[in-house]
């Protein structure tokens, strides 16, 4: 099946996500800016109800190729620079990369990264990788070039019927784009391609004897000039879990629900609402955190609490100064912005 999605919004507000818990992941400050989600680990726990053997999937490794590549042009009045970077890998097991350009003169500068942290292994395989880009051009001559690209590609044998269970998130901010395929023997299995937006992904199935291969990338690319600066990003988190199955086996997904996540007034000036879809659990925690990741303020409310007045403090009781800030359901992952205004 095939999915593509599109919308002219530069972030959600408010992420619901599925997939495994991989630590935090932050992208850079210099390409946050203050318009971008900060790559938060984002976690929901899923069940995957089989009644095939309990035996160890019988999946074989065939081809791995796990990639980062970045590269940066700048000019102004004083000249140009140009740069590249990259690293890949194509064996099995846990590896990861970070790979960046940064350049900087007069009237021009521009910042491109790429990450990646996965493991791929017979029974389970997971892959984080993010590429984020930004071009700033601070003279009406100025011209700053980025683009990134993280790439994970996983091609394996399926020996006999497996029941599989492809969960994470995927996210495109600006111009950048991120996909997501799954094909096998007969074609394309599952399919995903989104910009602008971002995208929980959850869903299972069998699959039949034969070759398959998981191919992931997020792409961005920014282009500043005449004093107009631009930022682009795309992430993944993505882990496919195999199991043995017979072919007449039904999996069965139960995803535990997730509150959404509301600020109200948004933008906000002296106080903001912190309101959930759904009562906090015992231990729920809500964060708010700064446009560089950074948790400057955090609460451990009530089981049964619906809604936190935040008084535009942090953690220290200082005033938070205006700009972007992102409010955190601990967890279940949900993120929503908040915008602070004098």
């Amino acid at each position: 099946m095939s999915h593509k999605l599109s919308a002219f919004v530069s972030v959600p507000a408010s992420v619901p996500a599925f997939g495994p818990a991989f630590g935090p992941a932050y992208l850079p400050a210099s390409v946050l800016g203050s318009v971008l989600v900060p790559a938060f680990a984002l976690c929901l726990t899923l069940t995957l109800t089989l009644t095939g053997s309990d035996a160890v999937a019988e999946v074989v490794l065939q081809t791995q190729e796990r990639s980062g590549e970045v590269t940066g042009f700048v000019e102004g009045p004083q000249g140009t620079d140009q740069d590249s970077n990259s690293d890949s890998f194509d064996g099995p097991g846990p590896y990861g990369l970070s790979v960046a350009v940064d350049l900087d003169t007069e009237g021009a500068a521009t910042y491109a990264s790429s990450y990646q942290n996965s493991f791929i292994s017979t029974d389970y395989t997971s892959a984080q990788g993010l590429a984020g880009t930004r071009g700033e051009s601070t003279h009406p001559d100025g011209v700053a070039l980025a683009a990134a690209e993280s790439r994970f590609v996983f091609t394996f044998e399926v020996v006999v019927p497996q029941a599989y269970l492809l969960s994470g998130i995927i996210l495109a901010d600006g111009d950048a784009i991120t996909v997501l395929e799954l094909s096998g023997p007969e074609g394309t299995v599952d399919e995903f391609e989104i910009t602008g937006t971002s995208l929980p992904i959850g869903v299972e199935g069998i699959l039949m004897p034969g070759s398959y291969t998981l191919f992931i990338e997020s792409s961005a690319s920014a282009a500043g000039g005449g004093q107009v600066t631009a930022v682009s990003s795309g992430l993944y988190e993505v882990g496919i879990l195999f199991e043995d199955a017979d072919p007449a086996d039904a999996p069965v997904l139960e995803p535990t629900p997730v509150p959404s996540l509301r600020v109200w007034p948004n933008p906000a000036f002296a106080e903001a609402n912190l309101e959930l879809s759904e009562p906090l659990r015992t231990n729920d925690k809500i964060s708010v955190h700064d446009a560089n990741g950074r948790k400057i303020r955090e609460w451990n409310a009530a089981a049964g609490t619906r809604n936190i007045l935040w008084d535009m403090k942090d953690g220290a009781g200082d005033r938070v100064s205006p700009g972007v800030y992102f409010v955190r359901l601990d967890s279940g992952g949900d993120i929503a912005k908040a915008i602070v205004v004098r």
